[in-house]
């Protein structure tokens, strides 16, 4: 169940139930990956939607659930590794109603940093199975991290309307 919470408004916070198969999938394909188009980390943003992969079929149908619930359509869809001295520079998804991240490994007790339109900065936990759901216009951040602790993350965002999946 979804459910809202953190010190902002509107943001949202569920643990999906990724399978061991899918995990591992998920971290093969981006230790793998090579044509990221970010020198800050692993990503396959705008070079694939990694939800559209066959073996992400079951997570892919829990994130639409979650979706449908506050009427909202998956859009664009990624992954990322975050290796040693990697990071995220501050920024928001423009032309998205929400955005999600969903934490998929990582040995880091430090998620995502949110810095809410009142200038305060929360730091989330890094939760493995975590999603955590948000306006996309809140500005976000990595911290740069300081050792190679396996930080693999799926992000997306979202469009207006009712899912069709």
């Amino acid at each position: 169940m979804i459910e809202q919470f953190w010190p902002f408004e509107h943001f949202y916070r569920t643990t999906l139930k990724i399978s061991k198969e899918e995990s591992d999938q998920v971290k093969i394909f981006m230790h793998n990956f090579k044509h990221s188009v970010d020198p800050t980390q692993v990503t396959t943003y705008q070079k694939l939607n990694i939800l559209s992969l066959p073996a992400l079929k079951n997570l892919r149908s829990q994130i639409v659930e979650v979706l449908n619930f506050l009427n909202l359509n998956l859009d664009d869809n990624w992954a990322q590794l975050y290796k040693e001295n990697n990071f995220h520079v501050p920024h928001t998804h423009y032309g998205s109603e929400y955005s999600g991240v969903i934490y998929i490994e990582g040995n880091s007790p430090n998620g995502t940093s949110f810095l809410n339109p009142k200038g305060d900065v929360y730091t989330s936990e890094f939760k493995v199975n975590d999603l955590i759901l948000f306006p996309s216009y809140i500005l976000h951040f990595v911290n740069v991290q300081q050792e190679d602790n396996n930080r693999i993350i799926i992000s997306f965002n979202t469009k207006k309307g009712g899912n069709h999946g």
